[in-house]
């Protein structure tokens, strides 16, 4: 089991050693590539002698010209028949616009329907000023008020009794209108079949002769 064990770990190694050696090389290989490339750059900087942008720009030219001798690029650029006819289209029917339709035309200058309508803004400033006006006695009289009348509600409430009888009548009533409510279905209709077909069919009859 030892042995197998350090195979396997010889064999592991031995793997490892090889992925690391192939990234060597391609690492190698870019950074070769990368100086044949710097290379190239400053033997165009000295031939031009400019910058990068120029570099680019010296590139770029004579793809420029190339396309622009090219007729199909050109031609690219012409207007679409459909752009011509709609043109033409314009032309001839020049007679319409001499059609003025006075529900059509509207004012000239239409500020629309003032609906008189407070946006948020104006209704906090409204409060805020409102406070404003409002005195501090006002307010101490409201709050005196409304602690009198919270008082007089809690001895009220205190008085309130509820008698067995009356919360047995209010549950039986609400028990029996529920089952009815659910027994509906179940009940017979007192209608004769005949009058009920006869009434579907009318009401058949009238819907097709409303559409």
């Amino acid at each position: 089991m030892v042995e197998q064990r350090a195979k396997a770990a010889e064999t592991m190694c031995e793997q490892q050693q090889q992925q690391l050696n192939t990234l060597e090389t391609q690492v190698a290989d870019l950074t070769l590539s990368n100086q044949i490339l710097e290379k190239e750059n400053t033997i165009l900087k000295t031939q031009i002698g400019g910058t990068e942008e120029e570099l680019v720009e010296a590139k770029l030219k004579p793809v420029v010209a190339e396309g622009l001798h090219d007729e199909s690029w050109w031609a690219s650029f012409e207007p679409s028949p459909y752009s011509q006819t709609l043109t033409k289209r314009q032309r001839t029917d020049s007679s319409d616009a001499q059609l003025d339709m006075e529900d059509l035309s509207g004012p000239d200058h239409d500020h629309g329907v003032a609906l008189g309508l407070q946006t948020g803004r104006q209704m906090l400033d409204n409060a805020s000023s409102q406070e404003k006006e409002a005195s501090p006695g006002d307010q101490a009289e409201a709050t005196q008020c409304l602690f009198t009348n919270f008082r007089a509600l809690t001895r009220h409430l205190k008085k309130l009794t509820v008698g067995k009888k009356p919360v047995e009548n209010a549950f039986t009533s609400v028990s029996q209108n529920v089952a009815g409510r659910v027994n509906v279905n179940s009940r017979k209709n007192a209608v004769p079949e005949d009058l009920v077909q006869s009434m579907g069919n009318l009401q058949a009859a009238m819907s097709e002769f409303l559409r």
